[in-house]
């Protein structure tokens, strides 16, 4: 597992490299919104923090789809659990390396709280699918349910009422 000062180089290089192949610079505003999506948890974000972030730094909101938009077409960013929200009620994934990661992301129906898992049983299931006419390169999976502790609440709740 790289640092985050080495996840952050090694994310900075690779756009990098994508933006010259299309003519473009990777300018302090982009600078500034990749290292915030490197900085959140299991490297998922919200669109309402980047633009909490962004403003605060005098980054305008088009310049904030602009770069999402371009991230996603690059297959660097994928959305999360976005079915029915507005663009600012958004998640996305900053995917570290699209082209050979597995990703399982755990998502609570309850609280929103996603987590990045690295389940074995899982991957092992997962390479005994046989896809006739296709070869999977990577994937994202999510798989819903409740956490831990919306689980316990819960249970709290129960106890109380009993």
């Amino acid at each position: 597992m790289k640092s985050g000062e080495e996840l952050y180089k090694y994310v900075e290089k690779r756009l990098k490299q994508e933006l010259q192949s299309r003519q473009m610079r990777l300018t302090g505003e982009r600078k500034q919104m990749l290292e915030f999506m490197v900085q959140s948890k299991a490297n998922v974000f919200s669109i309402a923090a980047l633009m909490d972030m962004a403003k605060a730094q005098n980054i305008t909101y088009n310049t904030v789809k602009d770069f999402i938009c371009l991230m996603e077409e690059l297959g660097m960013v994928m959305p999360v659990n976005n079915v029915g929200k507005t663009f600012l009620g958004s998640n996305y994934q900053l995917m570290i390396d699209s082209r050979s990661k597995e990703n399982i992301v755990e998502i609570c129906d309850i609280c929103g709280k996603q987590i990045q898992t690295k389940s074995v049983h899982v991957r092992r299931a997962l390479k005994t699918i046989y896809f006739p006419k296709f070869k999977p390169t990577h994937y994202t999976m999510y798989i819903h349910g409740i956490c831990q502790g919306c689980a316990k609440d819960i249970k709290q709740k129960q106890n109380k009422t009993k």
